[in-house]
């Protein structure tokens, strides 16, 4: 699978990301079979963007929009503002909003899902049924943006990009939290099968001062395999992305990708601190040492010694995600 990626800054954006798409869609000989047909792009801000953020994100949709001059393009994006909301239009004018999209149930049922944690039955799926927007479903061929955030453990531990966020039955929350779990993750990529099947280009972009870049493939799973790498995540870490690998969805492998870019020695973002002054505080006799915290924590911050969880506290961020995920709820912040 081949992958495209580099940097880019303010001087050279423009000539980047425009080498950027040709290189991808060019070198794709399916790119034509687009041309005429109904193309959505996904766009996954997750947070309103700054004016530097939005800058490049801007260039992207014009150039697409050139490119696809042939098609019947529509933008869909999982956030509304009145100011992006111009600038969308201006240059696609068919923009809409998922807050404001109708949705229509996909025929095949799924069983509800039991959740289990640890034996014990805690809850059950939220949608014994596949609910997908008709912006989708009406579609021939759909192109994921996601916008990483300053923060972009969320975004990649959610994985496959746009596709999630673009599903009502699952919150973000409800992906993070439940990765882990195998049939979770199952029933995650079962919804989305009705836009993978539809994808044909999958781009990541994450912009600021300190650094800026973006990643191509048409393969979105390599997409975000190689995007974890460039955000200190290593991506053999991330469940769903293994399982997705496992299932036939896409490579997750780094070492079997083809990748064109800059050669990749360190992370492009690095973890900083949040600015939260409080330390984790661990409830010993609700911890079961589940390791579900040691395996989400990017930094390695939980690990467990002599059968006792421990919180390193040189290592954590405060970015809290240990704390969300516990289903013992053995973790709290202990403000100083």
């Amino acid at each position: 699978m081949n992958v495209f990626w580099n940097q880019f800054t303010s001087e050279n954006d423009i000539e980047r990301i425009t080498f950027l798409l040709h290189k991808q869609l060019e070198g794709d000989r399916q790119t034509s079979r687009l041309f005429g047909k109904r193309v959505g792009l996904l766009i996954n801000l997750g947070s309103l963007p700054s004016e530097l953020s939005f800058h490049p994100i801007d260039i992207l949709l014009k150039l697409l929009s050139d490119y696809f001059a042939q098609s019947n393009l529509f933008l869909l994006s999982d956030l509304y503002s009145p100011s992006f909301d111009k600038r969308f239009k201006a240059t696609i004018p068919d923009t809409r909003y998922m807050q404001q999209e109708h949705f229509q149930i996909v025929p095949k049922k799924r069983a509800p899902l039991q959740i289990s944690f640890f034996g014990g039955v805690k809850k059950s799926s939220y949608l014994s049924e596949r609910y997908i927007s008709k912006s989708l479903a009406e579609a021939d061929y759909l192109l994921s943006i996601t916008c990483l955030s300053e923060d972009p453990i969320f975004t990649l531990h959610g994985s496959t990009s746009s596709y999630f966020w673009m599903l009502p039955s699952y919150t973000k929350n409800e992906v993070l939290i439940q990765e882990n779990l195998q049939q979770r993750c199952l029933s995650l990529l079962e919804a989305m099968t009705p836009m993978l099947s539809k994808s044909h280009c999958s781009i990541n972009i994450h912009s600021s001062q300190a650094t800026s870049f973006m990643v191509l493939s048409q393969n979105t799973i390599s997409a975000d395999a190689v995007s974890c790498l460039l955000c200190g995540l290593p991506p053999a870490k991330n469940k769903l992305l293994g399982i997705a690998d496992k299932k036939g969805f896409g490579n997750s492998v780094i070492s079997h990708m083809t990748i064109y870019g800059d050669p990749i020695k360190k992370p492009m973002v690095e973890f900083k601190a949040i600015g939260e002054t409080y330390s984790i505080g661990i409830h010993k006799d609700q911890c079961n040492l589940c390791e579900d915290c040691t395996d989400l924590c990017p930094l390695h911050a939980m690990y467990i010694s002599n059968q006792h969880l421990f919180w390193d506290t040189e290592k954590c961020n405060r970015c809290g995600y240990c704390l969300s995920i516990c289903p013992q709820s053995a973790l709290f912040k202990r403000r100083k």
